[in-house]
């Protein structure tokens, strides 16, 4: 802006002084390219202060807003025409007003402000968290005149703040084990309860491969399960086994998604196992018993069987009938027991 008021100067001394100065056509035409140039600087400024998606502000050392962008009328929902004229305090909250005059303070002194993180008012009395970048304005003789404020809105990314605390506290206080690792198989991410079920703590883990904790019998899985993830496929309670530290065997559930970025593309591996090896014990007591009932059962029922096919060949023998018949009862008896 310096530049354009020099060449605007200039060139009115050409007009009322053009015989003095004795300027001949060639410097004529270089202040007229210079201004045109200095016109079309301006006008970028002004598109990319119109386009920016930070407020940008400008107010004059009594804290007169000057200028609004369309940023502005976003964030804080004035327009232009509520805003501009009036005090820049009417954004500030009550208990927090003392920040402007210690911003003049520096300001006037020339000392820029940058990356102050404050909450201002909206025009529908909400809060709004800002980090703000304040620069003087200086006229043509270097004296600071005005103030250019760039306000950014920090509410999405508290919110993200606020989001992502809660997943970490939800990840750590949970029972399963939570695992994130690259596309090479590399773990980038390990839980409490992954520290627990594989007695790994996570700097031994974070960096190194996943194959760490998987039997070699069973190896061929993690390149199928990357081949589906690589897809955008979902893998869940896929039932198998891992290796902890001290070399056992634990049965696990895994529950595997793949982790995308802003453009949908698969970045990473997202990994949930449940230890499901006391499941694994009790089924496998069940199945014992059922074979135990089953086989207890059988005998008697066999005798059963027996004593009344025999029974049923003697029934003309009312003697032998009894017997077997009372055979066939403590059979029962036993099977009752």
């Amino acid at each position: 802006m310096n530049e354009t008021k020099q060449v605007i100067d200039k060139f009115r001394a050409y007009q009322e002084h053009e015989t003095e100065l004795k300027l001949d056509h060639a410097e004529l035409r270089k202040l007229i390219s210079l201004l045109q140039r200095a016109d079309e600087k301006s006008a970028v400024l002004s598109s990319i202060v119109a386009s920016s998606d930070d407020a940008i502000i400008s107010k004059d050392l009594n804290g007169i807003v000057t200028s609004w962008n369309n940023s502005a009328q976003r964030i804080f929902g004035y327009s232009p025409k509520e805003i501009i004229g009036t005090p820049i305090l009417r954004l500030i909250p009550p208990e927090r007003q003392d920040e402007e005059q210690m911003i003049l303070t520096q300001l006037k002194n020339g000392i820029r402000i940058d990356h102050f993180e404050t909450q201002r008012l909206g025009k529908d009395g909400s809060l709004i968290d800002v980090s703000l970048t304040i620069s003087p304005i200086y006229d043509a003789s270097g004296i600071v005149i005005g103030i250019s404020k760039i306000a950014r809105d920090l509410t999405f990314n508290r919110k993200a703040e606020v989001d992502a605390r809660r997943l970490i506290a939800i990840i750590e206080s949970s029972d399963d084990a939570i695992v994130s690792k690259d596309l090479n198989g590399v773990v980038t991410s390990w839980n409490a309860s992954a520290e627990r079920i594989f007695g790994y703590n996570a700097g031994e883990m974070i960096g190194e491969s996943i194959l760490k904790i998987i039997p070699p019998e069973r190896l061929e899985e993690e390149p199928k399960i990357l081949a589906q993830l690589r897809k955008g496929i979902r893998v869940d309670h896929f039932e198998t086994q891992r290796l902890k530290k001290d070399g056992a065997l634990v049965s696990v559930s895994l529950t595997i998604s793949p982790i995308k970025n802003s453009a949908g593309e698969v970045i990473g591996v997202s990994k949930i196992a449940r230890d499901i090896t006391d499941k694994k014990l009790a089924e496998k007591k069940k199945e014992e018993f059922v074979g135990f009932v089953s086989h207890e059962l059988k005998t008697p029922l066999t005798s059963l069987k027996s004593y009344i096919q025999i029974a049923q060949a003697k029934i003309e023998n009312p003697d032998f009938l009894r017997k077997a018949l009372n055979k066939a009862a403590e059979q029962a008896k036993k099977w009752k027991a």
